[in-house]
């Protein structure tokens, strides 16, 4: 059996040359004093152009004074650096990253460094992939951070959103009970006064009767009639009041409807408007069939509202000229016409409202103004309409619309 060829031993400073990291010795001061020549491969440089030459501190890009990395200035502060990474500078190449192994070795002629350099490209590469998750991490905790600080600070508006709409809910139910307390409280007053005025207007108006049957002078007619208007005036202040007591209460207007003939009912009316409300020019014109069904004491009520509010809001002592008037589809319509000077004209879309007044005679009663409210409660309950013209050639009409009950 062959014995194999005897292996050729390394000698130290081959061991030194071709060792796979670098290797030198500084002084204390980091001047180079030994280098092995895979450090002078990787820097690009012969050996005697490096020994005795150069410092340590030249190839390195320390993160930190050289003092403040090897302590070399005072060899008990500091007796070894271990895995420090360095950015190691060549020539004719680019700087790449090395990790730096340094020993103190005390010596009876001085200090020295004994160094070692290993190359770091993959672990630089594997560092700085984790620096950029590392980062990346931090990003997303900071994200959900912020979004843990918006959920926090939305919930927190949320609440105090709540609270508000909690603390608005609680004011409006306030203000709604103080506005039922005092509906309550105004149908009372309502109901009371129209209760108490009812027997004064029937002993004003039986009494005023009963004077017109006897011989009159021209001062007490005169009288008679401002006492039967102030009468009629007061008997419409009375039904309004109570109608308005069951409008607010949301019961409604009651309607009994019966068929019976409009014209005449009109007529009638009128004929009772003429007596009661002495000196006013009233006439009458039908047309068309008469046979409608209508609640009659709210058609009346119609009809005499817009006569009141004709005398009181038309031309002094002209003509007011009521029509009623049979439609082909079976419907009913009433209208009320005076001259005078017209209504404002912001004043039509608003006058059927219970609040409107007429800020343009001040002085007149607003009795009847709040009579057209009335006036269109009555045509919606019959399923029609009030519509209201007024220019001052043409004076002012009021029209009620009723159609024809469905079947």
């Amino acid at each position: 059996m062959d014995r194999p060829a005897p292996r050729r031993i390394l000698k130290p400073r081959e061991l030194f040359d071709c060792a796979p990291c670098g290797l030198l010795v500084t002084d204390g001061a980091g001047v180079i004093l030994e280098v092995n020549r895979t450090l002078c491969q990787w820097v690009g440089r012969e050996p005697k152009s490096i020994v005795g030459l150069t410092r340590l501190q030249e190839w390195l890009e320390l993160r930190a004074s050289s003092e403040a990395v090897l302590r070399h200035a005072d060899p008990n502060l500091s007796r070894a650096l271990l895995d420090v990474k360095f950015d190691l500078r060549c020539d004719g190449r680019p700087s790449f990253p090395v990790i730096v192994h340094a020993v103190l070795r005390p010596d009876p002629s001085g200090v020295f460094y004994q160094v070692s350099l290993t190359a770091a490209e993959e672990r630089n590469e594997y560092e700085r992939l984790l620096l950029q998750e590392h980062r990346r991490v931090e990003l997303l905790v900071e994200r959900q951070r912020a979004m843990r600080q918006s959920m926090e600070d939305a919930i927190a508006e949320a609440a105090q959103a709540n609270q508000q709409a909690e603390e608005r809910r609680l004011l409006l139910e306030q203000a709604r009970s103080l506005a039922e307390d005092r509906r309550v409280t105004m149908e009372q007053i309502h109901s009371l006064v129209a209760k108490e005025l009812g027997d004064p207007v029937s002993a004003l108006v039986g009494g005023v009767s009963v004077l017109r049957r006897g011989k009159q002078s021209p001062m007490m007619t005169s009288v008679l009639n401002s006492m039967a208007m102030a009468a009629e005036r007061i008997r419409h202040i009375a039904y309004h009041l109570h109608d308005y007591t069951a409008i607010g209460g949301g019961a409604g207007l009651e309607l009994q409807r019966e068929m019976l003939n409009a014209h005449e009912l009109t007529a009638t009316v009128v004929q009772a408007l003429r007596a009661n409300m002495g000196g006013v020019r009233i006439e009458h014109i039908a047309s068309g069939n008469g046979q409608h069904s209508v609640d009659a004491n709210r058609i009346a009520q119609v009809v005499a509202v817009l006569v009141a509010n004709a005398a009181t809001h038309g031309e002094q002592g002209g003509l007011i000229t009521v029509k009623s008037n049979g439609l082909a589809d079976e419907g009913f319509e009433l209208s009320v016409h005076n001259m005078g000077k017209p209504l404002p004209a912001d004043a039509l879309s608003s006058i059927f409202e219970p609040t409107y007044c007429d800020a343009g005679a001040p002085h007149k009663p607003r009795t009847t103004m709040r009579g057209l409210y009335l006036v269109r409660e009555i045509a919606r309950g019959h399923g029609g309409r009030v519509s209201v013209t007024s220019t001052l050639a043409e004076g002012t009409t009021f029209t009620v619309v009723v159609p024809a009950p469905q079947s």
